[in-house]
């Protein structure tokens, strides 16, 4: 092989692919077109058989088009009719081509959404005279991008005449694509502004943001939305543009994700073990998550169970991160003590238990007022009594006294503040002179008043305050006789 003219000449040159092997089975005479691809781009070759005396001997012509770059049809069109023209005329000029192969086009790196797995198999396609595209520029307009074609390791362009030329064995064991219908590229760019709540479009295992993916269009497309929190997503974009950007139409189904480290249990401030959670009526496991509706989450009905603890219910906002702080209550049960019920079992208070506690401490109070105010009254009617005792005496005496006239020897004083009681003071030489004149005395009015004056001193003043103070003779025959 000999290069007669190159420019731009790069990497691609190096992945020239050498038909030498496969033509020379073919035994062609005339004019033909080969396409082969490779992960740079692809080659379309303009292929002249050479005249020389021997077979297996060619002029071919490389137009390389990078995979990153977008050809016009009538771009291509042009560069192929100016190469075939040089390579018929047997020229080593190709300045003509110069302009056309200078031409800069946009650089678009993409992701190829269907790679194809290349065969070593060989494939046709017929145009000409009696075929659905008479002229090669035709089937060129329609764009030599197709996906079917990939598959092969080359793909043969000729009339009629030529196919039929080729041995029977060979041309059966190439596929016929002319009836294969055209597809048309389109990409489908990254959204130009970031997903709401954090969410990113992954293709496969890459992030989706920056190269658009390359798809046929009218095709779906399968990308994963990954949200923090939330389990991920597989959603179905149609791509029917050429040029289309990501957008995530109406609700997205999320499902939030319950972890157990969500919930943060506590009794009495101390962290809590050994308890069950139920999310929704689902056990919720230390090892195994579970996801329920985003709609659900926002609202979901949390229950915590533990032995010793009063069973917890709430409902809470689980669709964010942040932990959730709960307290549980330990219950209150009383245990029986004694010797005979040592392994009785407690039993918990309840509604019966608050109420007849509450009954009995209300009976025992009634009854400790009702004694109370019983014992009170008595002691009043007893010391009513004493007193009405004691008045009634005193007037009594006072009654005799009056009767008895100048017979009378007794000294009255009454006590500060204690009305009607009267108190009798006597000398110890009265006394001598009382127990004489008793003596003496035969009618008996004496002893009358020495009975009244003893009865009075039986019963002497609370206070006990006596007057022992001797009478002198004057004041004793006053008490005596009265009048005087």
């Amino acid at each position: 092989m000999r290069d007669v003219y190159i420019t731009n000449k790069g990497e691609w040159y190096r992945k020239t692919y050498d038909m030498r092997n496969y033509i020379s089975k073919l035994h062609l005479g005339n004019l033909f077109y080969v396409l082969n691809y490779n992960p740079l781009g692809t080659f379309f070759t303009i292929v002249r058989p050479l005249d020389v005396g021997r077979s297996g001997d060619y002029e071919a012509a490389w137009i390389f088009i990078p995979s990153t770059i977008s050809v016009l049809p009538d771009d291509l069109i042009r560069i192929v009719s100016l190469a075939q023209q040089d390579i018929t005329h047997g020229t080593e000029q190709f300045d003509n081509l110069s302009p056309l192969l200078s031409n800069v086009y946009p650089d678009l790196q993409y992701i190829d959404y269907n790679p194809v797995q290349q065969t070593p198999a060989l494939a046709y396609r017929l145009y000409g005279q009696n075929t659905d595209y008479v002229y090669l520029g035709s089937l060129l307009q329609k764009g030599i991008d197709q996906s079917y074609y990939k598959k092969y390791q080359a793909v043969f362009f000729f009339d009629l005449a030529t196919r039929n030329s080729i041995p029977s064995q060979i041309i059966s064991q190439m596929a016929d694509l002319s009836k294969m219908g055209f597809e048309q590229p389109a990409f489908l760019f990254p959204p130009q502004h970031e997903l709401p709540n954090g969410i990113q479009a992954f293709m496969g295992q890459s992030p989706f943001n920056s190269m658009p993916i390359k798809v046929v269009a009218g095709t779906n497309v399968q990308l994963q939305l990954r949200r923090p929190g939330f389990e991920h997503i597989v959603t179905t974009i149609r791509v029917n543009q050429p040029r289309q950007v990501l957008s995530l139409q109406g609700e997205i189904p999320w499902e939030k994700q319950i972890t157990w480290q969500k919930f943060r249990v506590s009794i009495k401030g101390r962290e809590a073990t050994q308890y069950k959670i139920f999310v929704n009526g689902v056990l919720l496991l230390e090892d195994c998550p579970i996801s329920i509706p985003e709609r659900q989450a926002k609202s979901a009905k949390i229950v915590i169970k533990k032995n010793g603890c009063l069973p917890y219910t709430g409902m809470h906002d689980l669709s964010t991160d942040a932990p959730l702080y709960l307290n549980l209550t330990e219950s209150i049960h009383v245990r029986a003590e004694g010797n005979g019920n040592k392994g009785g079992k407690p039993f918990y208070a309840n509604w019966k238990f608050i109420v007849g506690a509450t009954f009995y401490t209300l009976l025992i109070l009634y009854l400790g007022i009702y004694i109370g105010t019983a014992i009170e009254e008595n002691n009043q009617a007893n010391s009513s009594m004493s007193n009405t005792e004691i008045v009634d005496k005193a007037t009594d005496t006072g009654e005799k006294t009056d009767n008895g006239g100048s017979g009378s020897k007794r000294k009255d004083s009454q006590e500060p503040g204690k009305p009607g009681t009267t108190v009798k003071s006597y000398s110890e030489e009265e006394s001598q002179t009382t127990d004489t004149k008793n003596d003496t005395n035969d009618d008996g009015s004496g002893n009358e008043e020495d009975k009244q004056e003893s009865l009075e001193m039986q019963n002497p003043s609370p206070n006990n305050d006596v007057n022992t103070t001797p009478l002198t003779p004057s004041q004793r025959n006053n008490i005596h006789n009265p009048n005087k």
